[in-house]
């Protein structure tokens, strides 16, 4: 898999991007690894004051973050194996 098809696979089935928990790990995970920060998930009080199309592209954001330190793989292991549940999904137009 590459980075443009694990975007595709991040966005399907309406996906928008992980539920806040895993959302957050994932950037604490790729803080430690990729010696740096990676732009920051919008949780917590950023949730309700972002909207669907910002949170889909702050995941892109880190995917491409990942992507530019060598961790596209570790990217690829953790949002393929998060469940249905683990991802906020938006409405469909």
């Amino acid at each position: 898999m590459n980075k443009s098809e694990l975007i595709s696979v991040c966005i399907s089935d309406n996906r928008v991007c992980p539920m806040p928990p895993q959302w957050v790990k994932f950037e604490e995970l790729l803080s430690e690894m990729g010696n740096g920060k990676p732009p920051q998930s919008l949780i917590l009080g950023y949730w309700f004051d972002t909207s669907d199309e910002e949170k889909r592209k702050c995941v892109q954001q880190q995917i491409d973050w990942a992507y530019e330190r060598g961790l596209l793989d570790f990217a690829i292991e953790y949002l393929t194996q998060l469940k249905p549940n683990q991802w906020h999904t938006g409405y469909r137009k």
